[in-house]
């Protein structure tokens, strides 16, 4: 019986669905005074009886029009019921006995997986129903190795932080290229106190790379920061990992050095040192100008303020009207928004070389451009001051005597940025392979193959085929060359991304967590789009079938 809060009424649901000419399947039952012997006059009429005899008839499998979908949700509904079974006595076996169940890892075939894993193990071993489901379900997640190992080519980003219990984290995240051409960056794990000096370093990247299975000969790209235990040409972590494989090149992380020369470039005039922040703090202290003021005026006139106070906001406020600070504002704000915008675009993970290439190049012609725009620069600082005069800058200037050994740091400098110059080595490698819609002359068109082939000559038959891959329109070693070059690392951002995760998983509150829980969770969070794909679509099946019937789901 059913009741139709609209109308009032109750109904047979039964003879509503297959139809009935009485009260309680066309217009609704509204007696209630005699209810209870109409309910059980229709219970017993052979109309309700047939209308019972054709449901029970429908929800069978056979004779149904979803009857195969129908049987494979039942075989799905026994198989899962199968499996909690045996876990459920396993379970109650270990915890009857005052058992630990985890072990150090949660693997099977590890022999540090736990009581509860091994014992599932020693079943399977047995019973052929779960010898089956492990070989099927086991150690299940493995997703992005498989993703790599179809790719085959790829590129690793290492970077690494302190969590909240002062333990270093080095994290650890893959390139590579997609099925489908797309380039994707993955976070594989994380890997606790690996230190910091360059063997070490290269030491925890090969066991990464080894406990998953992964040929450190398909590596074809580094991306790391500009610190010098990473990126050192010599004894670095980029210098040791291309000793056992030199196809692997070795990029800057593009954003990082793009950061450094804004800082560095600024940090070259004294005036301008204080300026080498972030755009939106710029961008907004511009915008709020005049209430900047307001509030410096304020503060300035109220008599509860102290003295020490009143006289620091009055300082602020005569240099925030002086012109040289209209000028700075207003030339800085273009400046950092543009090295903003570059930036942002410099952390997608579809970006390629010729990309970072073309953006470092535009914005390195954007900010000559403004040397010829000064005069309208100064006119957008006049309008903001309303000040049109120069402060007379009387200050005499303070030479620091040159000691003969002190270290000329300009030269190091220098060094450092023709180091970390990034672009020039990897267009030499590939040359006009990547824009070949451009399509550039068949000299260079073939001097670029014959130079992938005598690199690759592992991965590329010849040079001279490819040449005619490009003309003929057959790519299989056109392909390959496309998807070593899409799978270099430009940015180590995905793993900087990664240290989000890392501050929200391990708090304070779980500061204690495991070195194994802290990189399944972490791996669940940061890679949640793979979540969508993973093998418990039966389980939730299950739930929404038996929730749908109004069975009792726990007794």
């Amino acid at each position: 019986m059913v009741y139709s809060i609209s109308k009032g009424s109750l109904f047979c649901a039964i003879c509503k669905l297959f139809g009935a000419d009485n009260q309680f399947g066309y217009e609704g039952f509204d007696d209630w005074k005699n209810g209870n012997n109409r309910i059980i006059c229709h219970e017993n009429s052979y109309e309700h009886k047939k209308n019972i005899v054709s449901f029970v008839s429908r929800q069978r499998d056979s004779g149904r029009i979803d009857s195969e979908l129908a049987s494979q949700i039942t075989n799905e509904i026994k198989y899962w019921s199968a499996v909690l079974n045996r876990v459920i006595e396993i379970i109650k076996y270990l915890t009857s006995r005052g058992l630990a169940l985890r072990g150090s890892d949660e693997h099977i075939g590890s022999l540090h997986n736990g009581n509860f894993l091994g014992a599932v193990e020693l079943l399977a071993k047995f019973d052929p129903f779960m010898s089956n489901h492990v070989a099927q379900y086991g150690n299940a997640g493995k997703e992005i190795l498989n993703q790599i190992k179809i790719a085959k080519y790829y590129s690793i980003i290492v970077d690494s932080t302190p969590d909240i219990a002062h333990i270093d984290q080095l994290c650890f995240v893959i390139r590579y290229v997609l099925d489908d051409g797309s380039p994707v960056e993955r976070f594989l794990t994380f890997f606790e106190n690996s230190g910091h000096k360059s063997k070490e370093l290269a030491e925890t990247v090969l066991e990464v790379l080894s406990t998953n299975n992964i040929p450190i000969k398909d590596c074809r790209g580094q991306s790391y920061d500009n610190a010098r235990n990473m990126s050192g040409q010599y004894s670095g972590l980029q210098a040791r990992i291309k000793s056992l494989n030199p196809l692997a090149d070795y990029v800057p992380c593009a954003g990082h050095s793009l950061n450094l020369v804004g800082t560095f470039s600024a940090e070259c005039c004294t005036n301008s040192v204080k300026w080498s922040a972030r755009a939106d703090a710029c961008r907004a202290l511009l915008l709020s100008y005049s209430n900047i003021l307001e509030a410096c005026n304020l503060i300035e006139t109220n008599k509860t303020e102290t003295a020490a106070c009143k006289h620091e906001v009055k300082a602020i406020a005569k240099y925030l009207k002086s012109l040289e600070f209209g000028i700075m504002i207003c030339m800085w704000n273009t400046i950092l928004n543009r090295f903003n915008a570059t930036n942002l675009k410099l952390q997608s993970v579809n970006i390629d070389m010729e990309t970072v290439i073309q953006l470092y190049t535009s914005l390195e012609n954007y900010i000559d451009s403004l040397r010829a725009t000064f005069d309208d620069i100064e006119k957008d600082g006049i309008n903001l001051t309303k000040e049109k005069l120069y402060k007379k800058d009387t200050t005499r200037m303070v030479k620091r005597k040159v000691i003969f050994d002190d270290e000329d740091n300009d030269e190091e400098f220098v060094s450092e940025h023709e180091k970390n110059h990034i672009g020039t080595n990897h267009s030499k490698i590939y040359g006009c392979i990547p824009c070949l819609f451009k399509q550039p002359n068949i000299n260079l068109i073939s001097e670029s193959c014959i130079n992938l082939a005598t690199r690759f000559s592992s991965d590329i038959e010849s040079g001279h085929l490819l040449n005619d891959e490009y003309y003929f329109d057959i790519f299989p070693n056109l392909t390959v060359v496309l998807r070593m070059y899409l799978s270099t690392a430009l940015t180590n951002c995905s793993g900087e991304r990664s240290f989000s995760a890392l501050k929200r998983i391990k708090n304070c509150l779980r500061s204690t967590t495991t070195s194994t829980r802290l990189n399944a969770l972490s791996l669940l969070n940061i890679e949640n789009e793979l979540l969508q794909i993973l093998h418990y679509s039966d389980i939730i099946t299950e739930f929404t079938t038996r929730k749908s019937r109004k069975t009792t789901i726990f007794s």
